[in-house]
C-alpha cells in the first residue's frame, strides 16, 4: 500500500511543479520537508510550495 501512496503523491507534486510554470520545483518541495533547508527557500514561494505539498498529501491520504 505504501508504494502506491508514494506513486500517487509523487504524481501529485509533479503536477503541482508544472502547474507552477517553473517557480516551483521538486527540489524545492523536498527542502521544504526538512526543516535544515526551509529557511534557505524564497519566502514568496512558500505559500504556493505549502499548497502544492498539502493537495498531494491530502489526495493520497483520501485514497488511504
Amino acid at each position: 500500500m505504501s508504494s502506491i501512496y508514494g506513486v500517487i503523491l509523487n504524481n501529485d507534486l509533479n503536477k503541482g511543479v508544472a502547474e507552477s510554470h517553473g517557480e516551483v520545483t521538486v527540489e524545492a518541495l523536498n527542502k521544504l520537508s526538512h526543516s535544515s533547508s526551509a529557511g534557505d527557500l524564497p519566502k514568496n514561494l512558500l505559500p504556493l510550495m505549502k499548497q502544492i505539498m498539502y493537495r498531494g498529501h491530502t489526495i493520497s491520504c483520501e485514497l488511504h
